[in-house]
Order: structure tokens, then C-alpha cells, then sequence
């Protein structure tokens, strides 16, 4: 994990420390915002875009401080 939350700030992912990020279903990382000690587990999907009118948009993405989000969610 210290390995992923490395790369997914090299794609310009703000994390927190202590934070525990699980899965790879990650849309677009430069939009996801992460605070302290949060816990994402395996095969949650941030998915930032959404489609309405026939139009794509892309939007970020906010999880607090000390939350967490289980698997499959």
C-alpha cells in the first residue's frame, strides 16, 4: 500500500496521512481528495465522471478524515 499511495500522488492524488487506499478502480486520481487516516477497501469504484445530456463531466472527489469505506462500494 505505502507503494500505491506513492503512485497515486505522483498522479496528483491528495492523501492524507495515514490513509489505507485498497482499489485500482480510480478514474481520474488527479481529482480524488483524501484526508487523515481514512480506509478504502478492495474493489470500491471512485468513478468522477458522470454523463448527463449527452455530456460527459468530470468531477472531484472528497473523502474526510477518518472515514471508512468498505469493500465492493
Amino acid at each position: 500500500t505505502p507503494l500505491y499511495t506513492a503512485y497515486l500522488r505522483l498522479c496528483g492524488c491528495r492523501i492524507g496521512k495515514g490513509t489505507h487506499i485498497y482499489t485500482t478502480y480510480i478514474d481520474a486520481p488527479w481529482l480524488l481528495e483524501v484526508g487523515n487516516s481514512t480506509y478504502i477497501g478492495e474493489e470500491v469504484i471512485l468513478s468522477s465522471l458522470t454523463y448527463q445530456d449527452r455530456i460527459y463531466h468530470l468531477h472531484g472527489i472528497r473523502i474526510g478524515s477518518h472515514c471508512s469505506i468498505g469493500a465492493r462500494s
